[in-house]
């Protein structure tokens, strides 16, 4: 595979009112005679520093999937050390992750890339940023609508920032979450499933046998339910 690291995407002002670089990784498949789907990986962290789009497991996914044909981009976003405004860090962080789902549109004929063929994958707080970002109202429905999957991989959020944002245009969604999770209860996830269930859309849920969050140790069996759901669906066409 082809890696172009630090790709910027925007400049931004951080929480202290310094400039900040938006920056991205691209992995792409050697193979590039035809447009590819992408996926766009957002990494956790609890909206702290310490973790960005290099986070070990975001990675690992990534180089996965881009294995198996798809185009994989990986983010960075504001965070804060300080996170007493909880509704700023996350206003900040999901206004750069939406940036770059427009940077993949705007660049996606110089990476091979379906623009009509998106996917939105994050874990934990990135998990909380993909659902938010696939919300309608949260960008314009020409853009949205290139959107084809939500990969929500333990990281259900609470609270959804368009409260009503989920109809039946929500993109198909895979939800991944250990039942044992300590940190953001698989009850949330659950909750989320029958909104989808409630406006018809497609999901496809692996609850994880006693794992608890990010179970890094189920890498592989993940890859392999995304790619299999995403097969079915291709040959359901």
């Amino acid at each position: 595979m082809n890696i172009y690291k630090d790709i910027p995407i925007k400049s931004v002002k951080n929480f202290y009112g310094v400039e900040e670089v938006v920056k991205c990784d691209v992995y792409t498949p050697k193979d590039n005679n035809s447009l590819k789907p992408a996926i766009l990986w957002i990494h956790g962290g609890g909206f702290r520093p310490g973790t960005d789009k290099n986070q070990p497991y975001i990675v690992h996914l990534a180089k996965e999937m881009t294995k198996r044909g798809y185009v994989s981009i990986s983010t960075d976003y504001r965070v804060r050390d300080d996170t007493s405004d909880r509704m700023g860090t996350f206003k900040d962080a999901l206004e750069d992750v939406c940036e770059a789902f427009k940077w993949i549109i705007s660049n996606s004929e110089k990476y091979g890339i379906d623009k009509n063929n998106i996917m939105i994958a994050g874990g934990s707080a990135g998990g909380m940023l993909a659902v938010n970002l696939c919300l309608k109202g949260v960008i314009p429905d020409r853009l949205r609508n290139s959107i084809s999957y939500l990969i929500d991989l333990w990281g259900t959020p609470k609270d959804f920032i368009v409260p009503n944002g989920i109809d039946k245009s929500f993109p198909k969604t895979i939800i991944v979450h250990g039942t044992k999770d300590d940190i953001i209860n698989i009850h949330l996830s659950e909750l989320f499933i029958e909104k989808l269930k409630l406006n018809k859309v497609p999901y496809h849920f692996y609850p994880i046998k006693d794992a608890k969050h990010s179970p890094k140790e189920h890498l592989d069996d993940i890859v392999d339910f995304i790619i299999e759901n995403l097969m079915k669906e291709s040959s359901e066409k």
